[in-house]
Protein backbone atom coordinates (compact mmCIF):
# COMPACT_ATOMS: atom_id res chain seq x y z
CA UNK A 1 0.00 0.00 0.00
CA UNK A 2 2.85 2.38 0.81
CA UNK A 3 4.50 1.60 -2.50
CA UNK A 4 1.24 2.17 -4.41
CA UNK A 5 0.62 5.49 -2.65
CA UNK A 6 4.21 6.58 -3.35
CA UNK A 7 3.92 5.64 -7.03
CA UNK A 8 0.59 7.51 -7.27
CA UNK A 9 2.32 10.55 -5.77
CA UNK A 10 5.06 10.29 -8.41
CA UNK A 11 2.44 10.07 -11.19
CA UNK A 12 0.69 13.14 -9.80
CA UNK A 13 3.99 15.03 -9.65
CA UNK A 14 4.84 14.09 -13.25
CA UNK A 15 1.41 15.34 -14.39
CA UNK A 16 1.82 18.57 -12.40
CA UNK A 17 5.33 19.28 -13.74
CA UNK A 18 4.33 18.45 -17.32
CA UNK A 19 1.47 20.94 -16.96
CA UNK A 20 3.90 23.59 -15.72
CA UNK A 21 6.22 22.86 -18.66
CA UNK A 22 3.31 23.22 -21.12
CA UNK A 23 2.34 26.56 -19.58
CA UNK A 24 5.92 27.94 -19.61
CA UNK A 25 5.99 30.77 -22.17
CA UNK A 26 9.81 30.88 -22.12
CA UNK A 27 10.12 27.43 -23.79
CA UNK A 28 9.66 26.60 -27.46
CA UNK A 29 7.72 23.50 -28.53
CA UNK A 30 10.77 21.25 -28.99
CA UNK A 31 12.13 22.14 -25.54
CA UNK A 32 8.72 21.54 -23.96
CA UNK A 33 8.51 18.10 -25.57
CA UNK A 34 12.01 17.16 -24.34
CA UNK A 35 11.39 18.37 -20.79
CA UNK A 36 8.02 16.57 -20.60
CA UNK A 37 9.73 13.34 -21.74
CA UNK A 38 12.47 13.92 -19.14
CA UNK A 39 9.76 14.30 -16.47
CA UNK A 40 8.12 11.03 -17.56
CA UNK A 41 11.51 9.27 -17.55
CA UNK A 42 12.32 10.61 -14.07
CA UNK A 43 8.91 9.43 -12.88
CA UNK A 44 9.44 5.94 -14.30
CA UNK A 45 12.88 5.71 -12.67
CA UNK A 46 11.42 6.87 -9.33
CA UNK A 47 8.66 4.23 -9.49
CA UNK A 48 11.24 1.52 -10.18
CA UNK A 49 13.22 2.70 -7.13
CA UNK A 50 10.04 2.63 -5.03
CA UNK A 51 9.29 -0.94 -6.19
CA UNK A 52 12.85 -1.96 -5.31
CA UNK A 53 12.73 -0.41 -1.82
CA UNK A 54 13.17 -2.98 0.95
CA UNK A 55 11.28 -1.14 3.70
CA UNK A 56 9.12 1.87 4.58
CA UNK A 57 12.13 4.17 4.92
CA UNK A 58 13.38 3.05 1.50
CA UNK A 59 9.99 3.86 -0.02
CA UNK A 60 10.00 7.28 1.67
CA UNK A 61 13.56 8.03 0.46
CA UNK A 62 12.79 6.90 -3.10
CA UNK A 63 9.65 9.04 -3.11
CA UNK A 64 11.52 12.15 -1.94
CA UNK A 65 14.33 11.67 -4.48
CA UNK A 66 11.79 10.90 -7.21
CA UNK A 67 9.75 14.06 -6.57
CA UNK A 68 12.95 16.14 -6.69
CA UNK A 69 14.14 14.43 -9.89
CA UNK A 70 10.78 15.06 -11.60
CA UNK A 71 10.73 18.71 -10.43
CA UNK A 72 14.28 19.25 -11.71
CA UNK A 73 13.27 18.36 -15.29
CA UNK A 74 11.44 21.70 -15.68
CA UNK A 75 14.07 24.31 -16.54
CA UNK A 76 12.68 27.72 -17.43
CA UNK A 77 14.09 29.30 -20.57
CA UNK A 78 15.61 32.75 -20.86
CA UNK A 79 13.25 35.58 -20.03
CA UNK A 80 10.89 36.23 -22.92
CA UNK A 81 12.12 39.84 -23.17
CA UNK A 82 15.68 38.56 -23.53
CA UNK A 83 14.62 36.11 -26.24
CA UNK A 84 12.78 38.91 -28.07
CA UNK A 85 15.81 41.23 -27.92
CA UNK A 86 18.12 38.47 -29.18
CA UNK A 87 15.73 37.78 -32.06
CA UNK A 88 15.48 41.48 -32.95
CA UNK A 89 19.28 41.77 -32.88
CA UNK A 90 19.45 38.80 -35.27
CA UNK A 91 16.99 40.56 -37.61
CA UNK A 92 19.09 43.76 -37.52
CA UNK A 93 22.20 41.74 -38.35
CA UNK A 94 20.40 40.01 -41.23
CA UNK A 95 19.17 43.34 -42.64
CA UNK A 96 22.72 44.72 -42.51
CA UNK A 97 24.09 41.57 -44.18
CA UNK A 98 21.50 41.60 -46.98
CA UNK A 99 21.91 45.34 -47.57
CA UNK A 100 25.66 44.73 -47.91
CA UNK A 101 24.99 41.96 -50.45
CA UNK A 102 22.63 44.26 -52.36
CA UNK A 103 25.28 47.03 -52.43
CA UNK A 104 27.86 44.56 -53.75
CA UNK A 105 25.51 43.12 -56.42
CA UNK A 106 26.93 44.19 -59.80
CA UNK A 107 23.73 43.15 -61.60
CA UNK A 108 21.69 45.93 -59.95
CA UNK A 109 21.57 49.60 -60.88
CA UNK A 110 21.59 52.32 -58.19
CA UNK A 111 17.80 52.80 -58.15
CA UNK A 112 17.17 49.05 -57.82
CA UNK A 113 19.79 48.79 -55.06
CA UNK A 114 18.15 51.65 -53.19
CA UNK A 115 14.69 50.08 -53.50
CA UNK A 116 15.85 46.61 -52.43
CA UNK A 117 17.77 48.02 -49.45
CA UNK A 118 14.61 49.86 -48.36
CA UNK A 119 12.59 46.66 -48.85
CA UNK A 120 15.08 44.83 -46.59
CA UNK A 121 14.76 47.52 -43.92
CA UNK A 122 10.95 47.39 -44.17
CA UNK A 123 10.93 43.58 -43.92
CA UNK A 124 13.18 43.87 -40.86
CA UNK A 125 10.84 46.38 -39.22
CA UNK A 126 7.82 44.11 -39.81
CA UNK A 127 9.73 41.13 -38.41
CA UNK A 128 10.71 43.05 -35.28
CA UNK A 129 7.08 44.09 -34.72
CA UNK A 130 6.00 40.45 -35.06
CA UNK A 131 8.71 39.40 -32.59
CA UNK A 132 7.52 42.05 -30.11
CA UNK A 133 3.93 40.83 -30.54
CA UNK A 134 4.86 37.18 -29.82
CA UNK A 135 3.41 35.87 -26.55
CA UNK A 136 5.75 32.92 -26.01
CA UNK A 137 9.12 31.46 -27.00
CA UNK A 138 7.69 29.49 -29.93
CA UNK A 139 6.08 32.66 -31.28
CA UNK A 140 9.42 34.49 -31.06
CA UNK A 141 11.17 31.59 -32.83
CA UNK A 142 8.52 31.47 -35.60
CA UNK A 143 8.58 35.27 -36.11
CA UNK A 144 12.39 35.21 -36.29
CA UNK A 145 12.41 32.45 -38.91
CA UNK A 146 9.78 34.17 -41.06
CA UNK A 147 11.53 37.52 -40.61
CA UNK A 148 14.94 36.21 -41.72
CA UNK A 149 13.33 34.68 -44.83
CA UNK A 150 11.42 37.90 -45.62
CA UNK A 151 14.60 39.98 -45.33
CA UNK A 152 16.57 37.48 -47.44
CA UNK A 153 13.87 37.51 -50.13
CA UNK A 154 14.27 41.27 -50.69
CA UNK A 155 17.60 40.78 -52.52
CA UNK A 156 16.86 39.76 -56.08
CA UNK A 157 19.79 39.78 -58.48
CA UNK A 158 19.10 40.81 -62.04
CA UNK A 159 20.42 38.56 -64.75
CA UNK A 160 23.48 40.21 -66.29
CA UNK A 161 22.74 38.50 -69.62
CA UNK A 162 19.21 39.93 -69.61
CA UNK A 163 20.59 43.40 -68.88
CA UNK A 164 23.10 43.09 -71.74
CA UNK A 165 20.35 41.96 -74.11
CA UNK A 166 18.11 44.87 -73.02
CA UNK A 167 20.98 47.32 -73.57
CA UNK A 168 21.77 45.87 -77.01
CA UNK A 169 18.06 45.97 -77.94
CA UNK A 170 17.91 49.63 -76.91
CA UNK A 171 20.97 50.39 -79.05
CA UNK A 172 19.51 48.47 -82.00
CA UNK A 173 16.25 50.42 -81.63
CA UNK A 174 18.16 53.71 -81.49
CA UNK A 175 20.22 52.71 -84.57
CA UNK A 176 17.03 51.85 -86.47
CA UNK A 177 15.45 55.15 -85.41
CA UNK A 178 18.49 57.19 -86.49
CA UNK A 179 18.75 55.28 -89.77
CA UNK A 180 15.08 56.04 -90.39
CA UNK A 181 15.80 59.73 -89.88
CA UNK A 182 18.73 59.74 -92.34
Amino acid sequence: AQKKDAKDAIDAEVAKVQGEIDADKTLDDATKAKQKQDAANAGAAAKTNIDNAADAQGVKDALGKGIKAVDDTHVTGALLDTQKQDAKDAIDAEVAKIQGEIDADKTLDAATKSKQKQDAADAGAVAKTNIDDATDAQGVKDALGKGIKAVDDTHVSASLDAQKKDAKDAIDAEVAKVQGEI
